[in-house]
């Protein structure tokens, strides 16, 4: 679910001397980066406000076109990086800009506050409607500087503003900004991917991330967490609702545990008598030991299914 604004020309476009034109039109006080990709929008960049986007605006060439997307969800940062963009476009090529329904728009007088309050409302409104209809247990949205997960949880208390759209899009917009800019600088754990042994079938594919004591983690994307107890020497297995059953009992105390979005859980740091406590309630879980049996998957295999997102039971395919 997007907003798509296209302009025709066989063209492309130098995505630095873009991003060079975007800085210069945006306040001093902020900075704008690009990310280049090549996947399947095509050949393109993401640009967005450092340490403000929720979620970045596409910029790609698609047939005889290029396209200026708008994700859903997006914050009002975001449109005004939009905003910018399709005017240094509309002056480079000298084309007409097409919106999804065919229509020519004049950017200065599109993007209004008072439209842009609109559209953001309106996208609001159909992600809680997609959100009723999934039956996933979580689904994702990609942010800046990480994924946003929505499940039953946070769907309750969005439906609650179903009739009042501005609090709804107020909502929506401090759950991605929350998960993207306000937890501690805690590293994601190292992942590796597993599949059965033999298999080249993706819906095989698992993705693992290794836990050790003494590391604080923002713990997110993955399918299963493998606890590593060195002084043991050995390795037990577990998945998010393992985890978030037990955490009650091992944070009594540290309030700086935190589950953030309907996924992703904020884990300090665990030692001595604190750690083998989390051991202890982990040998309690579900056995999951038939992942051992598992062989990992090559590195170079490993960054070809990188945008691949596992058929876990915890985390589920972008909603939008």
């Amino acid at each position: 679910m997007s907003r798509c604004y296209y302009l025709k020309t066989e063209n492309f476009v130098q995505l630095d001397a873009v991003l060079g034109l975007t800085q210069m039109l945006i306040k001093d006080e902020y900075t704008v980066k690009v990310k280049e990709f090549d996947g399947p929008e095509g050949e393109g960049g993401c640009y967005y406000i450092e340490g403000v986007a929720a979620r970045g605006i596409l910029v790609y060439h698609e047939d005889d076109s290029i396209v200026v997307e708008i994700q859903a969800l997006c914050n009002y940062a975001d449109y005004t990086i939009a905003e910018v963009l399709l005017d240094i476009l509309g002056n480079i090529f000298r084309q007409e800009i097409i919106d999804d329904d065919g229509k020519v728009i004049v950017v200065d007088k599109y993007f209004t506050k008072e439209k842009i309050q609109e559209l953001r409302e309106a996208d609001a409104l159909a992600a809680l409607s997609d959100l009723k209809e999934l039956e996933e247990d979580n689904v994702q949205i990609q942010g800046i500087v990480r994924k946003v997960y929505f499940g039953e949880r946070l769907t309750g208390e969005l439906l609650k503003y179903e009739d009042n759209p501005k609090r709804l899009l107020s909502l929506f917009d401090c759950i991605i900004d929350g998960v993207q800019y306000k937890l501690p600088d805690y590293q994601l754990p190292e992942e590796f991917l597993i599949r059965r042994e033999g298999s080249s079938d993706k819906r095989d594919m698992r993705k693992v991330r290794k836990m050790r004591k003494g590391t604080p983690y923002i713990l997110q994307d993955y399918d299963y967490l493998f606890v590593i107890d060195d002084e043991q020497d050995k390795v037990f297995a577990i998945d998010f609702y393992d985890l978030n059953d037990m955490t009650p009992d091992i944070y009594e105390i540290n309030q700086e545990f935190m589950l953030t979005d309907d996924f992703t859980i904020v884990f300090p740091k665990l030692e001595g008598e604190d750690w083998q406590k989390f051991i202890d309630l982990v040998k309690e879980r579900p056995d999951h030991q038939v992942l051992m049996s598992m062989e990992v998957v090559p590195q170079d295999e490993s960054n070809f299914y990188q945008s691949w997102a596992p058929n876990a039971q915890a985390k589920k395919p972008c909603m939008i």
